[in-house]
């Protein structure tokens, strides 16, 4: 069989009302004026541009995997970059601090990071129900398509931002929570933050 991961195979067609973390993040957004520009790190076929767009933002989706049409590389910071539900289908700890020191390049000095993970509840769950093999420190979800899933809890991707300088904000408790999600919201621990 073939051990080769392939993040992008997990990426999902969504409505044009954008995903679940995204919905939610909007009405948080709309309070804070300083957010006029996003950045969807990983974004996929690009649904959560759209729908940033749609809602007034200055939207630009990034995926290094070129068939989505989002492969050339932000040259700009933005007010808010989000990471949703990529970190969960990388398949090592090195990988995930790349991906999140990356994104956190891409912020203006006092932007917002938002990131989504399936929890590790949920992960853990399904691999169980669905008799999932381990590979590396999560889940082969299908090991013919090269699908990996690692599920993350709020503690261990606030330990992995900690790695890059990036700390909690604030407000984070005003989050709704999402069925079978980890949602953090982190800045740079060196600059003032946002208020949202």
């Amino acid at each position: 069989m073939d051990d080769v991961v392939r993040p992008y195979a997990t990426a999902i067609r969504r409505p044009s009302g954008g995903s679940a973390p995204a919905r939610k993040l909007l009405p948080l957004i709309a309070e804070a004026p300083a957010v006029r520009s996003i950045l969807d790190y990983g974004c996929g076929y690009g649904s959560d541009v759209g729908f940033y767009r749609a809602n007034g933002y200055h939207a630009i989706g990034y995926d290094c995997y070129p068939p989505f049409g989002y492969s050339e590389r932000p040259t700009q910071q933005f007010d808010l970059v989000t990471l949703v539900y990529v970190m969960n289908v990388v398949p090592s700890r090195a990988g995930r601090l790349a991906v999140l020191r990356d994104a956190a390049g891409f912020l203006a000095p006092t932007g917002l990071l938002f990131v989504v993970s399936r929890s590790a509840e949920e992960i853990l769950s399904r691999a169980r129900a669905k008799r999932w093999l381990a590979h590396s420190d999560g889940f082969w979800s299908n090991q013919s398509k090269g699908m990996f899933q690692h599920g993350l809890d709020e503690s261990e991707i606030l330990e992995l931002c900690g790695e890059v300088g990036l700390g909690i904000h604030p407000p984070v408790a005003r989050f709704l929570s999402m069925r079978d999600t980890t949602a953090v919201l982190v800045r740079r621990l060196n600059d003032a933050a946002l208020d949202i």
